[in-house]
């Protein structure tokens, strides 16, 4: 009978050759993953073992991309495009008024003589001998005042060479314009002029110095204008008569035709050199005109030219529709016609068309917010593109590029996984090799492993006895000790036999 620290070491060494051989097999079993990246160049081969339907990215982005280039950009009108255009051409209008003034020349003004105080002034006065007793007595008498009137007439001369003589009918008369006239005693007179400019100062002292004068800061006179020669005070000598001025002459203060185109064009050069010379001439001439107490005309091409960019807007005017929308206005110019000074005028017609156009802006523009929420609603209705894989077909073979529905299909059918290791038949498979080893020794090899056996001690003597079977006896040297009571004795072997 074995004892209990042999049969536990003999179970410990099965157990322990088992595991090397288990673990000798597990080795290198199983295929291991390889690294997988889109694009990477594939060193194995990747088949389908069943059927799986993956998105193929690219292309849903390329048709995603499609159909938000087949959307229509969406407009919407702009209303603060016709508040732009507006303010733009009234912007020129206004250039155009203060490009034909000219700096007004600096004129140095003598003040007019302090006015005597009335109470305090005693009027000149002359001794005269008495006739009758001319060496004692004298008689003192006042000296008799000449007066007389002094004349005179305020206009505009409107010609273009400025020869101070009043031409009824081309010149303008400058009404109600206060002259300040200065007698020979010091005493003034104001007077106004009349419907033909002209004024008339009575019983002024003539027997001196007359001084006629007109004021430059007066508000009557009309803006834009500027006296023609220094005269705005005139000293002249009375002489006991009547006494007539120099006419005060006033021309328009403007700029030189030339320069005043000039300065424009250089400030909008998309203008016509027409519409430039018509609108320059207007302002001009709108001078005069208000002088005149008539309405300047200037005003008249701005309103047309507003009416004009405003009904092209109200229907709604697309960027590629631009140029064509002004080539209408500009049509339409020979129909509507300006009035200038109650009669039509071609020149103002086309000022006022040019204007329009050259200004006018797309109102319908795009709207860009609308527009991108519109694309990517057409981009969600797109559905992804699939690839399907049926079993047994080949995903991506050896050397081949990784694309990424080949990449989702790897992954999906979890391809790419090591392969699992049968550890339990593994180990049924050591298990029945070391037996298959243990049972070869004990059948072809029974010294290998002997074993102890132990007798109870009451015997008179110990013996040994073989095992059940000789495959546990180790090679060594035995001796055979025969029981007494288990029959015939043992001999010792013959010596020398």
């Amino acid at each position: 009978m074995l004892d209990r620290a042999s049969m536990l070491r003999r179970v410990a060494i099965f157990f322990m050759t088992a595991g090397v051989v288990f673990g000798a097999l597990a080795i290198g079993q199983g295929k291991q993953g390889v690294t997988l990246e889109l694009g990477a160049i594939s060193t194995v081969e990747f088949v389908a073992d069943r059927s799986i339907t993956v998105v193929d990215e690219a292309a849903t982005e390329v048709a995603e991309q499609v159909a938000r280039e087949a959307v229509e950009p969406v407009l919407r009108t702009d209303g603060s495009v016709e508040g732009e255009v507006r303010s733009r051409i009234s912007e020129v209008l206004d250039e155009v008024e203060a490009s034909v003034v000219d700096t007004p020349p600096a004129i140095s003004v003598t003040p007019l003589p302090d006015e005597p105080d009335p109470t305090t002034t005693t009027s000149p006065s002359t001794t005269v001998p008495d006739e009758e007793t001319p060496s004692t007595t004298t008689t003192t008498v006042p000296v008799e005042l000449v007066t007389g009137t002094v004349t005179g007439q305020v206009f505009i001369d409107v010609g273009e060479e400025a020869d101070l003589l009043f031409d009824e009918g081309i010149d303008v008369a400058l009404v109600g314009i206060d002259v300040t006239v200065v007698g020979a005693d010091g005493f003034w007179t104001t007077v106004s002029s009349g419907a033909d400019g002209s004024f008339t100062a009575e019983d002024v002292v003539v027997d001196g110095p007359v001084i006629v004068a007109i004021d430059l800061e007066d508000p009557s006179l009309p803006e834009s204008l500027v006296i023609s020669s220094a005269n705005q005070r005139q000293d002249l000598d009375g002489g006991g008569t009547d006494v007539v001025a120099e006419a005060f002459v006033f021309r328009p203060n403007v700029v030189p035709r030339d320069a005043a185109e000039s300065n424009l064009l250089g400030a909008y050069p998309d203008l016509d050199l027409a519409t430039v010379a018509t609108l320059v001439d207007v302002a001009r001439e709108d001078i005069v005109r208000i002088a005149r107490g008539r309405s300047p005309q200037l005003s008249q091409i701005e309103a047309r030219a507003l009416d004009a960019a405003g009904n092209a807007l109200e229907s709604g005017i697309e960027e590629s529709e631009v140029p064509a929308v002004r080539a209408q206005i500009k049509q339409s110019a020979t129909t509507r016609l300006v009035i200038i000074d109650g009669q039509p005028d071609e020149s103002a017609s086309a000022a006022a068309a040019d204007l329009a156009g050259v200004f006018l802006m797309a109102n319908r523009v795009e709207d860009e917010a609308l527009f991108l929420d519109q694309q990517d609603a057409a981009a969600e209705l797109v559905p992804d593109v699939e690839v399907d894989y049926s079993p047994g077909e080949l995903i991506v073979g050896v050397g081949e590029e990784i694309s990424q529905p080949a990449l989702a299909a790897i992954e999906g059918l979890d391809l790419n996984r090591p392969d699992p290791v049968g550890y339990g038949a593994l180990a049924v498979l050591s298990a029945v090799l070391v037996l298959m080893i243990f049972a070869y020794l004990a059948r072809f090899r029974p010294g290998f492993w002997p074993p102890t056996a132990v007798f109870p001690s009451s015997a008179s003597s110990s013996c040994s006895l073989p095992s059940p079977s000789a495959a546990w006896n180790w090679p060594r040297a035995r001796s055979v000790t025969t029981p007494t009571s288990l029959g015939t004795p043992s001999r010792p072997p013959a010596s020398g036999s």
